[in-house]
């Protein structure tokens, strides 16, 4: 039974709601489904050039779909948990609006596991999507702010080759991060308008890796409003919305570890704005730049939005 199988460590807080959303929190297989599938569509609609119908095939074949079960079966696992109340918006300064909520605390360990039907390879496409989701993205509430970070401890042989074997300097990971993106995208996908979801076609995607260091995901975090808060960025909704219809950030602001270290990898994709009003994206381009400088970031994938 072909099968990847990983052991993970939760770097910042994971705010995971479970069956009860009121309980405790809880590491399952429908919040990493939930992650892969975008990241998927991610990577397939720059391949397919934002055409949905093959993007909505490619998922289908690896996750299932209302019309076909799953190719690849999701098993979560945890084997240390602490979990305590933690700030989900640790750059607040007022106590009651950094809203503390039950979390999986950082330094626990979780376990992830990807099985096929016996005789079944494990699709490519699945393996990418997996590296992909592990560079960029998260798990849980507050996902694109630096929390719910996972590190990978181990990895079974068939995830070999992957950027976490190589991350053990931030040179190496900004390296290794390339040559991942790199080996998902060996040519350039070819070019394309304005997506209408989230790709990481490099004409409508920025994917920076800072050099600068944090003791902890809050301290990253405080950073990251730092910036965030400062003009012009203050409220501009081209970095998502709550008011006249919710939009989420089209900036993924995550942390990796290096020794004891997290550096900040920050991903920005265009979409089509869905608003009355258009975004302005000149915006979004100003704030990478102005991260690269703060964070002493590289750029590893795509570079402003078109």
């Amino acid at each position: 039974m072909p099968k990847l199988k990983l052991e993970l460590e939760a770097i910042s807080p994971l705010f995971l709601h479970g069956t009860d959303p009121r309980g405790e929190p809880e590491w399952r297989a429908p919040s990493v489904r939930g992650q892969l599938r975008y990241w998927l569509r991610a990577i397939e609609g720059a391949r397919q050039g934002g055409r949905l119908d093959r993007v909505w095939e490619k998922e289908s074949a690896v996750f299932g779909s209302t019309g076909q079960g799953s190719a690849v079966m999701v098993r979560t696992l945890i084997r240390r948990k602490e979990a305590e109340r933690q700030y989900l918006l640790p750059h607040r300064t007022n106590e009651r609006e950094r809203s503390p909520e039950k979390a999986i605390l950082a330094g626990s360990r979780l376990s992830l596991s990807f099985v096929t039907r016996p005789g079944v390879p494990l699709p490519s496409t699945a393996l990418e999507t997996v590296a992909v989701w592990l560079l960029l993205g998260g798990a849980g509430k507050r996902s694109r702010r630096m929390m719910g970070s996972l590190s990978v401890i181990k990895a079974s042989e068939s995830a070999a080759g992957n950027w976490w074997d190589d991350a053990a300097t931030v040179p190496a990971l900004v390296e290794s991060a390339r040559q991942q993106l790199r080996t998902v995208f060996p040519a350039d996908p070819a070019p394309m308008p304005v997506p209408e979801f989230p790709t990481l076609h490099p004409k409508h995607s920025w994917v920076l890796i800072g050099r600068e260091t944090f003791g902890s995901a809050e301290d990253a975090n405080k950073a990251l409003f730092g910036l965030l808060r400062s003009d012009p960025f203050r409220d501009n909704p081209v970095f998502g919305s709550v008011h006249g219809g919710r939009r989420a950030s089209p900036l993924i602001a995550q942390v990796r570890q290096v020794d004891d270290e997290l550096v900040p990898v920050l991903t920005a994709m265009r979409s089509a704005s869905h608003g009355a009003k258009p975004l302005n994206w000149a915006v979004m381009n100003r704030f990478m730049e102005v991260a690269t400088q703060s964070f002493s970031a590289e750029t590893v994938w795509g570079g402003p939005l078109a």
